[in-house]
């Protein structure tokens, strides 16, 4: 796709939402364009064949990027769409211009911006006294306990997000480091397209309050994920 190709002007914009809180609400979470260019142009639109109730069918696949507009979306060009599309480029914001112009090229996409600052020790410590009477119980529970802290961090786990399933703990004389083994779950459920299951693997650590998880711990359990993958 280029702007050689007459047919760009003819690419409808994409705006996105999601479910709002209530009823019918809905959020405006950005306007995309077809494509982007730090892909390859041929993974743009891909067409590949799915099977249902024994019968085979195509379905497509095809990527997006949300451009970073700076001003708001004008009605007036969402009217021109509809009824002068012919003129409604000139209401159209920069990045709908410059995209129309270079094509993939021409995309400027929408960056989050990075997290000014790493939160300090202090600041992951905090929680409420409820929550602070829990960890304490939780730790003196299993201090003496860490096979039996293992369960119930799977457990803590399972129910912090529901995409954690189908965790089972490993054999602790022969867990290589890996306290439990399970599935991150991305995408809904649906008859034609299955959700992806990436395996995860779980390590717990029941360290008292002046004890954190240091840059040892994580190297080490990175490794040895490197060398299972």
């Amino acid at each position: 796709m280029n702007s050689r190709d007459g047919s760009i002007k003819d690419i409808p914009p994409f705006l996105i939402f999601k479910k709002g809180g209530q009823g019918w609400d809905v959020q405006f979470l950005g306007l995309a364009a077809p494509g982007n260019p730090k892909i390859s142009p041929d993974k743009d639109l891909v067409a590949f064949w799915r099977t249902m109730d024994d019968k085979r069918f195509q379905n497509y696949e095809a990527y997006f990027t949300v451009l970073e507009t700076v001003t708001p979306i004008s009605r007036k060009w969402l009217d021109a769409l509809i009824y002068h599309h012919d003129e409604s480029l000139q209401y159209a914001p920069d990045v709908w211009k410059r995209f129309i112009a270079q094509g993939r090229n021409g995309i400027v996409p929408l960056i989050a911006k990075k997290i000014p600052k790493i939160p300090s020790k202090y600041e992951q410590l905090q929680s409420d006294n409820e929550g602070s009477i829990c960890l304490d119980k939780i730790r003196k529970h299993y201090h003496e306990n860490p096979y039996g802290f293992e369960n119930c961090a799977k457990n803590i786990l399972e129910k912090m997000d529901e995409r954690f399933q189908d965790f089972t703990l490993t054999k602790p004389w022969r867990d290589g480091g890996r306290d439990a083994l399970g599935y991150y779950v991305i995408g809904g459920i649906s008859k034609a397209n299955y959700p992806l299951r990436i395996d995860c693997a779980m390590e717990a650590k029941c360290y008292a309050e002046s004890h954190s998880v240091g840059v040892r711990e994580m190297s080490s359990l990175i490794s040895r994920e490197t060398l299972i993958n």
